[in-house]
């Protein structure tokens, strides 16, 4: 069996939440150029970048109605509140179960709960799940 982040979707995740955190911190106005410019100084082979661009734009794209669906899933947070890396695997994560088609609810939320161990606080893998989890059954997921 792959180990999460270790076939070519789980680097793509984990390239386009690097890329949403450095751009969230530092915005800037030529998305493609920047995505480009950080997948090439990262090394990210292309077709790993094509899905982290495809992740990346669907966000930037869809952000208001992701953080929405977001927002409607907290208890007692704000979304503004949310650590970057917390609020970032949450929006690549509904993006990907909202509009991927060929990819599981459930291997989302895994593959973003991993990450969030990697680069979240002590609290972010339960957080991230409880979030997405609740997000999955508003939405009614299946899979």
């Amino acid at each position: 069996m792959v180990q999460p982040l270790e076939s070519r979707r789980g680097q793509a995740r984990l390239a386009s939440l690097r890329f949403l955190y450095e751009w969230e911190l530092n915005p800037s106005e030529e998305l493609e150029a920047s995505m480009q410019n950080q997948f090439e100084f990262l090394k990210v082979k292309s077709r790993i970048a094509e899905y982290a661009q495809m992740l990346v734009k669907g966000v930037v794209t869809h952000m208001e109605q992701i953080d929405k669906i977001i927002s409607e899933n907290l208890t007692n947070w704000k979304l503004a509140r949310l650590s970057v890396v917390d609020r970032n695997s949450i929006r690549l994560a509904v993006y990907e179960m909202v509009y991927v088609e060929d990819v599981p609810s459930r291997v989302s939320i895994n593959e973003f709960v991993e990450i969030s161990k990697r680069f979240g606080s002590a609290d972010s893998p339960g957080f991230v799940n409880g979030v997405l989890d609740s997000v999955r059954t508003k939405l009614k997921f299946t899979d």
